[in-house]
């Protein structure tokens, strides 16, 4: 049963090998205007989300943003508005963004053979009273190894040696914040790319075969029933002799 059980594993892991990892980009918005009233909206997405509070009036105030993840790449636009009543101090509307990215896949470097370097880039933009909000830590971890990428100085840059056609794991996070109020905008954007991998797709990477699958799970199964009969022969053989 050990060995039936083994062989099950077995085929469970080979058919699992090179499985894709996720891409995902989340977001939220909120936006508080002059009544109290409150908007606010998030999703997450594979691909992208576009999120959007307040009706863009001037006195309203508006949240506004644009986010994209795919396997090596990463984006971003937010724009927020805030209005202050100057009739009434202290009043204003307030404007919120919440932004995280999230990659975690198998990839391969081909094309060639030894090792060669995979290059990333990220350039960011932060405008507004407030400091134009604030990105959080990002980092990037290809093949175990990892390269901060502080997208809060502008740009940054890195790369990493790694193998030629050999599935390494690619591991990318990310997130911003930012609030507008009292009569503040903010106007933000970032665009990051990985160039060189392409993403493992289990339907093409070479794997074992159905049938070769099947066929190491039934030799496991007749070697335990090929044991069992060994076992039950020789316990017959036993007990003929001390007759």
């Amino acid at each position: 049963m050990k060995l039936v059980n083994a062989a099950a594993l077995v085929v469970a892991l080979a058919a699992t090998t090179y499985a894709y990892g996720d891409a995902i980009v989340s977001g939220a918005v909120s936006n508080t205007d002059l009544s109290g009233s409150v908007c606010s909206s998030a999703a997450s997405s594979s691909a992208s989300v576009s999120l959007n509070c307040g009706s863009g009036a001037f006195t309203d105030g508006l949240a506004q943003v644009n986010a994209a993840v795919d396997p090596l790449d990463a984006s971003m636009q937010v724009f927020l508005a805030s209005y202050e009543n100057p009739m009434a101090p202290g009043m204003s509307t307030v404007a919120t963004a919440n932004l995280s990215w999230t990659v975690d896949g198998t990839y391969v470097f081909a094309g060639g053979s030894g090792y060669g370097y995979i290059y990333w880039v990220a350039s960011a933009y932060r405008f507004g009273e407030g400091g134009g909000g604030l990105f959080g830590p990002c980092t990037i971890t290809l093949d175990g190894v990892t390269e901060a990428c502080d997208l809060n100085a502008g740009f940054a840059s890195g790369s990493f040696l790694v193998p030629y056609n050999t599935p390494v794991t690619l591991i990318f996070d990310a997130s911003y914040s930012a609030a507008a109020t009292n009569f503040d905008a903010v106007y933000s954007g970032m665009d990051l790319d990985i160039d060189g991998l392409k993403p493992v797709d289990p339907s093409t990477t070479p794997e074992p075969p159905t049938w070769a699958l099947v066929a190491l799970g039934m030799i496991a199964i007749c070697g335990v029933r090929m044991r069992s009969s060994a076992v039950s022969a020789l316990t017959h053989r036993v007990a003929n002799r001390q007759r």
